[in-house]
């Protein structure tokens, strides 16, 4: 699912006129996901001069990127070259909540004079830490004379270390003193596998995307790669928390750290009872909607002189009452046929007169 993310955030606003109010609308309507979204530009309560760690969002180990006047998009605050992780501690999420569905980072960075990036990177941390081997997620790295845009994790965390599983490359560098925004959408698999699309797109002066993406690809599944390559199962256990790193081999600066969390939007199902015949049908619980695995019990009652014969639909058999399991929009049909009608009573008055009389003779 692609977000909303591809105008710079600080022109989201003034550009909202083009998306207009009725696509809005039928965006949300339409959505099958809910989505949290939160954007930081380092503008407001942050501390010139200061880590980023400083304030209470973060935390970077007192080594992180100190946020400075005039460095960001449009000369904007923006976060210095640094060493360290920096990590949004604010925000944790869990991979293996039930309604989990995907997660979004994104970040800005530009290149230095010669057109590098270097170790820049986003993703998530799995401890309140600075070390590189608690990171899971993507980078950009130039490699043999190529700019790389590689996965970055550890097959055994602190054992089997530094997984850089190819996604996309270019020959040479990129273009010097550009800005250039990084992000991976990664898509839950399973309780410890991925899919990952990344890509990495050059911005405008005004800090909004220029064309289709220089570099990107796609990780189908984490778990399916090759050469010990795949991740440690421990990245998918919470808490776990957004991440970001401007490294200082190509010292440039970063901006406008992003972060989506994407959630299922529960589905409830319908219950539709018809009934063939003279009779009703009880359902216990009684509602009008039901969640998936919700168990409800019918009970068919019958009017006088007629009887319930089967349940068809959804439902099968004779029992009465039964239970459904609630597996989607259900229907069910109870079926009710007349009874016999009483056999009429014997009258044996008649009979013992006629008996008496033929034996006085």
């Amino acid at each position: 699912m692609k977000s909303s993310f591809m105008l710079h955030p600080k022109n989201f606003f003034k550009n909202l006129s083009i998306l207009g109010l009725i696509g809005i609308f039928a965006l949300l309507i339409s959505a099958p996901a809910s989505a949290a979204f939160y954007t930081e530009d380092f503008e407001s309560g942050y501390t010139l001069g200061a880590n980023v760690g400083a304030h209470s969002d973060w935390y970077d180990g007192g080594g992180g990127p100190v946020v400075t006047d005039g460095i960001g998009v449009l000369a904007s605050n923006g976060l210095a070259p640094a060493n360290a992780i920096f990590t949004w501690t604010a925000h944790p999420f869990d991979w293996n909540d039930p309604d989990f569905r995907s997660v979004i980072f994104q970040m800005d960075f530009q290149t230095d004079g010669s057109g590098q990036l270097d170790d820049d990177r986003v993703g998530w941390m799995i401890a309140e830490s600075t070390d590189s081997d608690l990171i899971f997620g993507i980078q950009i790295d130039p490699e043999g004379g190529n700019t790389r845009l590689e996965g970055y994790w550890d097959h055994i965390i602190n054992v089997d270390e530094n997984k850089r599983p190819v996604i996309d490359e270019v020959a040479g560098n990129l273009l010097g003193d550009t800005w250039y925004r990084l992000r991976a959408e990664i898509t839950k698999l399973d309780a410890t596998s991925a899919m990952i699309y990344a890509s990495l797109t050059e911005l405008d002066g005004s800090g909004n995307p220029v064309g289709p993406p220089v570099l990107s690809g796609t990780i189908p599944d984490t778990s399916a790669l090759t050469d010990d390559d795949d991740p440690d199962p421990a990245y998918f256990t919470g808490p776990i928390w957004p991440a970001y790193k401007n490294h200082t081999t190509a010292g440039a600066p970063a901006d406008n750290a992003c972060f989506e969390i994407i959630t299922e939007v529960p589905t409830q199902h319908t219950l539709i009872v018809n009934v063939v015949g003279s009779g009703s049908v009880t359902k216990n619980p009684d509602q009008a909607l039901y969640d998936l695995g919700d168990i409800v019990e019918l009970t068919a009652v019958a009017d006088p002189g007629w009887e319930f014969s089967e349940w068809s639909g959804n439902l099968g058999g004779s029992a009465n009452p039964d239970s459904i399991i609630i597996t989607g929009d259900m229907v069910v049909t109870a079926t009710f046929v007349e009874g016999e009608p009483p056999e009429a009573p014997t009258d044996l008055s008649a009979t013992t007169i006629s008996h008496s009389l033929i034996s006085m003779t």
